[in-house]
């Protein structure tokens, strides 16, 4: 489910950092990207999940509450693919380099 990346999804952010203008300015932040989305309840770091149908029943409930129209819109830094038997790592800014890329991808890797 992604539960062991939980502590980590602020350093790989922090890798890939690359965004750090908005609307032309400084923020002043080395990536203000993934601070755009932050406020939906449905991005940055997932609550942590007992069970494949943990997340199901609450990506379920939020479906009901209105707050997400369908699971291909929950946006959470990790979360199991909607269409793949696959965990998706969604935090990373746009790394800078291929290098950055090929690290980002091989500690995210499963063994």
């Amino acid at each position: 489910m992604g539960n062991h990346l939980r502590p980590w999804l602020p350093t790989l952010l922090a890798m890939t950092a690359s965004s750090p203008l908005f609307h032309g300015r400084d923020t002043g932040f080395a990536g203000w990207r993934s601070m755009i989305g932050c406020p939906w309840a449905c991005s940055c770091a997932p609550p942590f999940f007992d069970s494949a149908a943990h997340y199901d029943a609450t990506v379920a409930a939020m479906a009901d509450a209105g707050v997400v129209l369908d699971e291909a819109v929950v946006f959470w830094d990790v979360r199991p693919s909607s269409d793949l038997p696959t965990v998706e790592v969604r935090v990373s800014d746009v790394p800078a380099t291929v290098e950055e890329t090929v690290l980002l991808a091989t500690l995210v890797r499963p063994s």
